[in-house]
């Protein structure tokens, strides 16, 4: 049984062709795709600086992603996972990983809202019917959505 105050909150009503809920989803996991793709081709590939810091030799490009600070005359090295006696070197190593953490987080909890959106979905064409349980789990999946946006966000 269905309430009136909660059927004015359904993201996914009748009249929605369930095609739509399909291309949501293939969105969804195309957004994701592109994502990891964002993350992982840092890894394997070096992006030549515009500017040089000719005081420190710092390049300023980011090499092989997060995870490696690049100068210009010794090379490559590994960012440190723990902080070690420079205040300077540890905070800019510490954003970097923070960023490489929250890009990550992202890409997970966006996997797993579509691996939720792909069940719901299954379920959904296996039953072919449209009741109250598969619409509380699509009002769950959208909240969820809205509110990792918003954190995601800051």
């Amino acid at each position: 049984m269905n309430s009136p105050d909660v059927e004015q909150f359904d993201f996914c009503p009748q009249s929605v062709p369930k095609a739509f809920s399909v291309a949501a989803t293939v969105i969804l996991g195309l957004a994701i795709v592109l994502g990891g793709v964002s993350v992982g081709l840092p890894e394997f590939l070096r992006v030549e600086p515009t500017i040089r810091n000719d005081t420190s030799g710092l390049n300023d490009s980011f090499n092989l992603g997060y995870s490696q600070l690049c100068y210009d005359n010794t090379g490559c090295e590994q960012l440190p996972m723990v902080a070690d006696g420079d205040e300077v070197f540890n905070r800019f190593t510490n954003l970097r990983l923070s960023a490489y953490g929250l890009h990550i987080c992202a890409l997970l909890l966006s996997g797993l809202v579509l691996l939720g959106c792909i069940v719901v979905l299954a379920l959904w064409f296996s039953y072919g019917n449209d009741n109250w349980p598969f619409r509380l789990s699509r009002l769950i999946f959208g909240i969820v959505l809205m509110l990792s946006g918003k954190l995601f966000e800051r």
